[in-house]
């Protein structure tokens, strides 16, 4: 990552088009695949890159407690949350990204704005101290925009009509991704609906209207309780088929086998009841 633009501050300047070379250095840090066998395809994560400019415009008023500056820290995060997705959430290893704990009655040296000279280097050389808080923030917003889920704590926001996986601290990476993608009971063969079925045919003739949904865990989530009833759809899947390259990109080895369905119509069949 000899880039300098590696080094920039993740919640500056969102409301401008990230550079091709950064979007390409982030995807390959994401899905572990090299940049030359995404350069030619940059354009079909356009979407992808919205919804990453989009959270980070909306954790920008609170960036001095979230443990994350630059777009290295939220690669070297991700990496070093693959490297321990068996460790629960507030193990030693999981925590040992981060810099110390401040001691009882002082508070945190982390600051919103490191300088230059410090931005190339770690987070734990940067600063000598940083909180709880801030050390889990970082950890919510990285599992965000890496794996598309939303999982605890809640700040600074909560998304209406968008459920939270509860990640307790006793819990691992693997842990939580079990419990969003655990079996619902899969429909019979012979019970399946026909590969015709597409979000068309799923507004204009069943009813439904389409929820376009950023949380992989609310895929294929109906809710026919209301006078409209409704439907999510995860939006990115092209991001799904890159996880599908490589076998290492994912937190828990079956982590493509249960997302991959996510993008076949054939499969409208495991719609979820909210």
């Amino acid at each position: 990552m000899a880039n300098v633009d590696v080094d920039s501050l993740i919640f500056v300047n969102q409301n401008s088009r990230l550079p091709p070379d950064i979007k390409l250095i982030l995807l390959e840090g994401l899905v572990g695949l090299p940049r030359n066998v995404l350069r030619h395809r940059i354009e079909d994560y356009d979407g992808y890159f919205v919804c990453f400019a989009s959270e980070c415009r909306t954790w920008a008023s609170m960036a001095s407690n979230i443990a994350l500056q630059t777009y290295r820290d939220l690669i070297d995060l991700i990496e070093h949350l693959r490297a321990h997705k068996s460790k629960a959430r507030t193990s030693p290893e999981i925590l040992s990204f981060f810099p110390q704990d401040p001691p009882v009655g002082e508070e945190a040296a982390f600051e919103k704005i490191p300088t230059d000279a410090l931005k190339s280097t770690s987070l734990k050389e940067r600063y000598e101290t940083c909180n709880s808080s801030q050390k889990q923030n970082a950890i919510s917003l990285a599992v965000k925009l890496w794996l598309l889920i939303n999982c605890g704590p809640q700040e600074p926001y909560a998304r209406a009509s968008t459920s939270c996986i509860a990640w307790h601290e006793n819990e691992s990476l693997v842990d939580i991704i079990t419990k969003a993608f655990k079996s619902q009971g899969l429909l019979q063969t012979e019970q399946r609906f026909p590969k015709a079925i597409n979000s068309y045919s799923l507004e204009r003739v069943a009813g439904f209207r389409i929820v376009w949904t950023e949380h992989l865990a609310d895929h294929l989530l109906l809710n026919d309780e209301v006078a409209e009833p409704t439907v999510k759809l995860f939006r990115f899947p092209s991001i799904l088929q890159l996880y599908n390259r490589t076998s290492t990109s994912a937190p828990a080895d079956r982590f493509v086998q249960i997302t991959e369905w996510c993008s076949t119509p054939e499969d409208y069949a495991l719609i979820r009841r909210s």
